[in-house]
């Protein structure tokens, strides 16, 4: 079946022409802060990975928590210092 109606523009670039002194359009605005972030590693292996065995408590010398941590490749347990969280510096500071 024929029709007589042509649903296409036969010359779709001079339908909307551009200006000739438009400005460029600038790149579109990425707002996300990226950061290089060295992570922690397993001072044995080199692993990446830690399970949180939840032994937190408050560092006495420095405003931090001493979190120990085991490597999940080799078992090692390792403490570390980090910030504490919100709820952390309510319950103990």
């Amino acid at each position: 079946m024929k029709t007589r109606y042509k649903t296409r523009d036969p010359e779709p670039m001079s339908r909307d022409p551009e200006p000739e002194n438009a400005p460029p359009t600038p790149p579109p605005v990425d707002h996300a802060l990226r950061m290089d972030v060295e992570p922690v590693r397993c001072q044995r292996c080199g692993g990446t990975a830690f399970n949180n065995c939840h032994a937190t408590r408050p560092s006495r010398a420095a405003d931090k928590m001493t979190r120990r941590k085991q490597c999940m490749r080799c078992g090692q347990w390792w403490v570390q210092y980090s910030e504490p969280t919100d709820k952390e510096r309510a319950k103990f500071w």
